[in-house]
């Protein structure tokens, strides 16, 4: 190995030293909360760049504590259908609202902005579209219309260099989770 792969290495596990010392700093105030805990695990395992099939099973169980703490009627849409879990909703609600901000930010039309996440996301973008649609008119649950409320203005956050390259990055692994629950349900 060359010295500049040395010093990029040294470089990187430096960043990584750094990130660890945060997560255990960030450990110590979840007092022992399971959501919290696998939270932050999970935040650090995907921003260190472990595959995200790996991190599956710690998304699956939040979005089961997740789904023990919120009412049933919180839920289901609004005119009292199927639940829809946690996980479900959490990655729906990130890709619909990658699709609004997309629309806005670069001025596509929205059904082009659902087929561009749909693409990377590897779902049919009628879903995509269905989801958003519902949110817009209201018709899901308080608790889906925050959460994808909450999304919007997080990837409105995104600056301009992070902003297409988080929503594939996301869109993908939000599409793995989802073909990932589809498959694990049956």
């Amino acid at each position: 190995m060359t010295a500049e792969g040395h010093t990029a290495r040294a470089a990187d596990a430096e960043i990584l030293l750094t990130r660890h010392e945060q997560l255990a700093a960030e450990l110590r105030t979840t007092n022992g909360d399971e959501f919290q805990t696998l939270g932050l695990i999970r935040r650090y395992l995907s921003e260190t760049g472990i595959e995200p099939s790996l991190i599956f099973p710690i998304m699956q169980r939040m979005g089961q504590l997740r789904d023990e703490m919120v009412k049933r009627s919180e839920r289901q849409d609004s005119k009292g259908g199927a639940l829809k879990p946690t996980n479900h909703v959490h990655a729906m609600a990130f890709l619909a609202a990658s699709a609004t901000v997309i629309h806005g930010r670069k001025n596509l039309a929205i059904r082009q902005a659902d087929s561009y996440v749909a693409k990377f996301a590897k779902i049919e973008r009628v879903k995509l579209t269905s989801f958003r649609k519902n949110v817009e008119a209201g018709n899901l649950s308080p608790y889906q219309i925050e959460t994808y409320d909450k999304f919007v203005k997080a990837i409105g956050d995104f600056t301009a260099e992070e902003f297409e390259p988080e929503i594939r990055r996301c869109a993908q692994l939000c599409g793995k989770f989802l073909r990932n629950l589809n498959v694990s349900s049956h």
